[in-house]
């Protein structure tokens, strides 16, 4: 069956330049891995696309053809999904948001060194895109951790919500 087989192919989402640096690396570090950048006006859509993945060690494409190729990437079933500078899609109101939080994956990971990189509601979004639900719903997120935190300095909703994201981070 085509798609179990899929299931052994990641996927990661990065900027476009990181993605050089991807490539660069994997030719170093494991050379026989089978890595492509799904990018550039040439990439395969469609049925060639689907058939490209056969054989495929990692896909690598970028957070803008994630929004702009969502329904290709959404209809394979990827072993993971890994956001590289993840801080990218720290804004759950976008389409990028919604269309990273729509892909099928075994497992996500975020890269980033900036997992707060404006205010405590980015750390409410990878989470979400990592782990839906784990600190709630944006309401009740805003409720007990941001407004506490970022507004009133509340200490002891800053340990909570560190002793919750701890093990993850």
């Amino acid at each position: 069956d085509r798609d179990a087989r899929l299931l052994s192919l990641p996927l990661l989402v990065c900027p476009t330049w990181v993605s050089h640096t991807w490539v660069r690396e994997a030719a170093r570090f494991a050379p026989s891995l089978p890595l492509r950048v799904h990018h550039g006006p040439d990439r395969l859509l469609g049925e060639p696309f689907r058939v490209s993945l056969e054989g495929l060690g990692v896909l690598v494409t970028s957070y803008g053809l994630a929004l702009r190729d969502g329904d290709l990437l959404r209809r394979v079933s990827w072993s993971m999904v890994v956001l590289d500078e993840a801080q990218t899609a720290k804004n759950p109101q976008t389409r990028l948001f919604r269309s990273l939080k729509g892909l099928r994956g075994g497992f996500r990971l975020a890269l980033t060194g900036t997992p707060v990189e404006n205010h405590v509601k980015d750390l409410w979004a990878l989470f979400e895109l990592l782990n839906p639900g784990l600190l709630g719903s944006r309401e009740s997120f805003q409720r007990d951790f941001f407004r506490p935190i970022q507004v009133w300095g509340d200490r002891g909703a800053a340990e909570a919500l560190r002793r919750r994201t701890a093990p993850f981070l």
